[in-house]
């Protein structure tokens, strides 16, 4: 199977995809899988295709879950130019599938990272991104996005924007994506930060 051109699949309830990982289901250009459902079976997330835990619209958050297909562990392979897309929905660091994304993988799932995979922050719920005025971004933070499982090749994820494990907010602090494939991290900048007033 095929998701391309435009075309979206939102899995709500649970869907069965590929055989093996050789003959995976692909999600191609300008493709998108989403959904807050049960993935088992195999998927290849290839250049321009987009996975996206939620409901596919923008600002909306949700746990998509991968799970085994008998006795094989079911997989998602984001591959060179396939994008892992992560919604923020409400400033919190808890609360995954309400407040922001997150990828559940079952106990012999898999994630696989190829070189040139790449991640996509959605902020839409908050117009640009990181604002310096708001308290909520001049602490550390850190969010998991992909829990439980086994990910592969996590050092190879990278921000679609920059091309490198680091995103930067001039003034207010930068994003760190973990090799482990699994966490994002905040850095609050001390320039970001007011100094306690004297008076």
């Amino acid at each position: 199977g095929r998701v391309e051109n435009g075309g979206v699949m939102v899995v709500d309830g649970s869907a069965t995809f590929g055989s093996s990982n050789l003959f995976p289901a692909r999600v191609t250009t300008n493709g998108l899988l989403a959904g807050t459902g049960r993935v088992l079976g195999h998927l290849s997330i290839e250049n321009g295709g987009i996975l996206d835990a939620g409901n596919g619209n923008l600002a909306s958050a949700g746990i998509l879950n991968v799970f085994e297909t008998g006795f094989t562990p079911g997989t998602i392979t984001v591959g060179d130019g396939g994008l892992l897309r992560w919604t923020l929905a409400t400033l919190s660091e808890t609360g995954a599938g309400v407040n922001f994304d997150q990828i559940g993988l079952g106990a012999s799932a898999i994630m696989n990272y190829a070189a040139g995979a790449r991640f996509v922050l959605d902020f839409a719920a908050f117009g640009d991104g990181p604002d310096a005025a708001n308290s909520f971004w001049q602490s550390d933070r850190s969010w998991e996005f992909v829990n439980g499982g086994t990910v592969n090749g996590g050092a190879n994820l990278l921000f679609a924007d920059t091309g490198l494990a680091t995103y930067n907010f001039a003034g207010v602090g930068f994003f760190t994506l973990d090799c482990d494939g699994r966490t994002l991290d905040w850095t609050a900048s001390a320039a970001a930060i007011p100094e306690p007033s004297t008076w």
